[in-house]
């Protein structure tokens, strides 16, 4: 439980969960009973949906994989009760305009409520004010600098999703502080499958309870992390997966939480932890066997935390950031191994031109996403500094 202390019988109960990707054809819902009660039992509930619908659009030219959900999974989160779909993630634009454009259509016909991408600049931006049982409640959505972030200055004709560094995402937590009883951030960063948050986001995070967020429950690193009290405010840094069925099929067991926000007028923010898991393809609530260790997550922040995120930082920058910038900058495709560079030179000869083209996506790429610059930066400083790493990288 985020604050040791039930929450009073006119608290407004709000379900958030992590990831959602629903690719698979099927007309079974996400959910099993256990977990669809908690969710049935709040006044509102909200997922990341991490990607456009099917259909919509053609793959846009990017590096990495194209994630899309099944045309139905708006109306299948519909009848499990969700409310508010987040879309500022960075797989949503990679169906382009037109997968975008058809999602937000579709959401809009199931009569659900979406932020963090949209058509136009002031719609990405766009925040919620939601009156939930007499309370007026503020939500916010953005996401780190990846594709189809909209992070110029009102650009013209094109769709993307907000991003969490820019300006317009800090005045949006003043502007609700001043009109909502209660402001709520959902930002989507930081690198995937590590158990701790970079310091920069931290201090991100902590910068938005700065401004008058009262909880920020973030997502995208696909594992759970641990949250923490700042102030009056509450940070989660990940729930991790919700529910991952990509179009690689339902794999692995996503273990991970959810929390039940409870909020009472001219009272601080409490919350209980929902732990979860996976079992052919549907969420249930886990036992003590399959229940993630949130307190040891918890732990992960407190000491030895800088110790640990010099480590992660150094095998991102040795194992994937380095690899891949001496692919992008090398003429040969060097990275070093012998085995990959000459897969790159064969590749290289048969695309010509088109494999110079992707180099250059790639790069950009990675200068562009925060998390990897903020790694890269991380663990330079602990090459230069020389100071001792636990990983040996």
């Amino acid at each position: 439980m985020g604050q040791a202390m039930a929450a009073g019988a006119d608290a407004v109960r709000i379900f958030v969960c992590g990831d959602v990707v629903d690719s698979q054809e099927s007309d079974r819902v996400l959910c099993c009973d256990d977990v669809a009660g908690v969710i049935a039992e709040a006044d509102y509930a909200v997922c990341n949906f991490e990607g456009p619908l099917k259909g919509g659009g053609r793959p846009e030219e990017k590096p990495g994989c194209h994630m899309f959900q099944d045309k139905a999974s708006v109306s299948r989160l519909k009848r499990q009760g969700f409310g508010l779909l987040l879309l500022a993630n960075n797989h949503m634009l990679d169906y382009g305009r037109a997968g975008l454009e058809a999602t937000i259509r579709e959401i809009a016909d199931q009569q659900l409520d979406a932020i963090g991408a949209g058509l136009s600049y002031e719609e990405a931006y766009q925040p919620l004010r939601k009156t939930i049982g007499g309370l007026t409640i503020g939500f916010i959505n953005a996401c780190e600098a990846q594709f189809g972030v909209m992070d110029r200055v009102r650009p013209e004709g094109r769709a993307g999703y907000a991003w969490i560094n820019h300006s317009q995402i800090d005045k949006h937590i003043l502007e609700l502080r001043r009109v909502c009883d209660y402001v709520l951030v959902f930002p989507h960063a930081g690198l995937e499958n590590v158990p701790v948050p970079l310091a920069r986001w931290r201090e991100r995070y902590r910068h938005f309870c700065d401004l008058g967020a009262d909880c920020v429950i973030g997502s995208h690193p696909h594992v759970p992390q641990g949250y923490e009290q700042y102030g009056r405010s509450w940070i989660v840094y990940s729930l991790g997966n919700f529910c991952f069925n990509s179009m690689r099929g339902i794999t692995g067991e996503d273990r991970s939480y959810s929390v039940l926000v409870s909020l009472c007028k001219d009272k601080p923010i409490t919350f209980e932890v929902v732990r979860h898991h996976k079992e052919e393809g549907r969420v249930r609530l886990s036992g003590k066997d399959r229940a993630v260790d949130v307190g040891a997550l918890n732990e992960m922040l407190a000491a030895g935390y800088e110790d640990l995120v010099d480590d992660i930082s150094l095998t991102v920058y040795e194992k994937t950031l380095r690899p891949h910038l001496s692919r992008c900058v090398c003429p040969l495709g060097y990275n070093g191994s012998i085995k990959s560079t000459i897969k790159h030179l064969l590749m290289k000869g048969r695309q010509g031109k088109q494999t110079k083209r992707m180099a250059a996506m790639l790069m950009l790429h990675l200068v562009k996403n925060e998390s990897y610059r903020f790694a890269c930066e991380r663990a330079l400083e602990v090459v230069i500094e020389g100071r001792p790493s636990r990983s040996g990288s």
